[in-house]
């Protein structure tokens, strides 16, 4: 937990750095045109990893893979504005998984692994800003998210035990604060930092082969995200997601997702 609030404040502070030498947010111009008002899709190629350090055979759990990235963005840059952030992680991550298992049907098959990816909802971020456009903007806002969490393991030193999907687990809805800064580099790019932090309020289902356990208490999320966005439309983010468990079963999930790709204004 420490290093995930040190890597947040790295952000933060490497932000503000940002700010020195900046112009202000409302100089910037995106292919000549300003931001403000304005909603972009983004698109990119994403560089995903899933691991899970704390599962039995740590090794076994620890996905990459390239992948298709969306998501869409509002800026909204006077005092007082909100911005939003929506994206859905899940379904390029089905297009993932169709074409792995068009290439090889077995791998759909339940096997030792862990995953974690958002629901069908997907993930929505709402900011608002503390002051006007100068160099650096605080943002104060919340989210909510859903995941989907799933983790397989299997115990070789107990025999008969076969595979096994422990808590946590299952379809999770969630919902917290949002603390983020917006800083110009220059006429150069716009850099947005955001750390989130989610409870998880609701269970929706869980996975149909797990062993089950109401009583166990719901996971926390910690979401940090770095994105900069350059005058040529060239966009590029770093996202960590992160599954804080609250029990005594081992399970430490996480993504990061690194992301170079384009924003075009719609």
């Amino acid at each position: 937990m420490n290093r995930l609030i040190i890597l947040l404040l790295v952000f933060l502070t490497g932000g503000m750095a940002f700010t020195a030498s900046a112009q202000g947010i409302q100089d910037f111009l995106y292919l000549k045109d300003p931001v403000q008002q304005e909603t972009f899709l983004s698109v990119g190629l994403n560089r995903m990893r899933v691991s899970n350090p704390a599962a039995p055979s740590p090794e076994n759990h620890n996905l990459a893979a390239f992948n298709l990235y969306l998501d869409l963005r509002h800026y909204r840059l006077e005092k007082g504005q909100m911005s939003l952030h929506y994206a859905n992680p899940l379904v390029t991550d089905l297009i993932l998984l169709l074409s792995e298992t068009i290439d090889n049907p077995n791998s759909i098959l339940r096997a030792e692994g862990s995953s974690l990816s958002s629901g069908p909802i997907g993930w929505l971020n709402l900011g608002w800003n503390l002051s006007g456009p100068g160099a650096a903007q605080p943002l104060l806002g919340f989210h909510h998210n859903d995941y989907f969490l799933g983790s397989t393991y299997v115990y070789d030193s107990v025999p008969g035990q076969g595979r096994i999907s422990h808590e946590p687990q299952g379809y999770y809805f969630s919902a917290g604060p949002l603390l983020g800064l917006r800083a110009a580099a220059g006429s150069f790019a716009l850099v947005e930092l955001r750390g989130l932090y989610g409870l998880s309020y609701w269970r929706a289902t869980s996975l149909s082969y797990a062993e089950e356990n109401d009583a166990y208490p719901k996971p926390h999320w910690l979401h940090v995200q770095a994105d900069v966005l350059t005058k040529w439309g060239i966009f590029g983010s770093i996202q960590y997601h992160g599954m804080l468990n609250r029990g005594d079963l081992p399970n430490a999930t996480r993504r990061i997702d690194a992301v170079l790709g384009f924003q075009v204004m719609l």
